[in-house]
């Protein structure tokens, strides 16, 4: 039996990222997609949802301790 969980994904502006984001969601987990590029985050975070996905992106730049 498969729990769904709540995952985050730093620097989620690269492909491997999207990959990951969307195999998480497609099993029922909730993504959060944390990027310094939140444009990109939010673009991509948007085609999932528009598919049912609980996906949702931040900015998140680990070098600016105010975003985290």
């Amino acid at each position: 039996m498969s729990h769904a969980r709540t995952v985050v994904i730093t620097e989620a502006s690269s492909p491997v990222a999207f990959a990951t984001a969307t195999r998480l969601a497609a099993g029922g987990h909730c993504v959060l997609m944390g990027s310094p590029r939140p444009q990109a985050g939010e673009d991509f975070a948007a085609r999932l949802r528009s598919c049912g996905a609980s996906v949702f992106a931040a900015h998140l730049d680990l070098a600016d301790p105010t975003s985290i």
